[in-house]
């Protein structure tokens, strides 16, 4: 087992961008300048947290962004002089290439639910909520989320009905919630398929506003 330690702070001029990034440019859509804001909205209330991951370059004086390009660009425009690296030594660009897969494809993504009982905590408490990733709606959305009527929720059963496909455009954020919202409705009844899942939520929904 290896620990990887040579943590260090550096002028942040010091790194250069790799050329396999994985992520989307941030500029692509509007979606994702959000979630670029918010990252950058981050580092100017907390500082920075995580140090960037890098290689050290053999034929110049500089190292090489492995994972951590959009923090890095955040702290240039928050114009940061120095910023803490965790140097991975002299390695070859097809180990970098594996290192950023890695530590971006094995983290584990939050539970909405337990997020959302956080969030409510915080609010519930007074606690000043500048300093989380969402905006004041995405919180209430989370809290309400909490709030759902599961129990209200009676399978019924399936019928030969029209079959019509639904498009919508929706945001990684309202995605995890619907499914998650989903996978709750097919636990309380095995049989339940996902159309019906979706019909008993916008069902609930529609009764709590009639």
């Amino acid at each position: 087992m290896q620990i990887v330690e040579n943590n260090l702070k550096v002028d942040i001029n010091g790194l250069v961008p790799n050329d396999y990034n994985p992520k989307p440019d941030y500029n692509e859509t509007e979606e994702l300048k959000k979630e670029y804001e918010k990252i950058k909205d981050s580092i100017r209330i907390h500082g920075q947290v995580d140090p960037i991951l890098v290689r050290q370059l053999e034929d110049v004086d500089k190292y090489e962004i492995v994972n951590g390009f959009h923090r890095w660009t955040a702290m240039k425009e928050l114009d940061f002089k120095e910023v803490e690296v965790k140097n991975l030594g002299v390695i070859s660009r097809e180990q970098a290439i594996k290192m950023a897969l890695s530590t971006e494809d094995t983290k584990i993504p939050l539970d909405i639910i337990e997020v959302a009982q956080l969030v409510k905590h915080l609010k519930e408490i007074g606690d000043d909520m500048m300093g989380l990733p969402y905006s004041l709606e995405e919180m209430e959305q989370k809290i309400e989320l909490l709030g759902f009527d599961w129990d209200s929720l009676e399978p019924k059963e399936e019928s030969d009905i029209e079959v019509k496909t639904l498009s919508i455009i929706v945001t990684t954020e309202q995605k995890e919630i619907i499914t998650k919202a989903m996978s709750k409705v097919k636990e309380e009844g095995s049989h339940v398929k996902d159309g019906r899942a979706l019909e008993l939520i916008c069902a609930d929904y529609l009764s709590g506003i009639e």
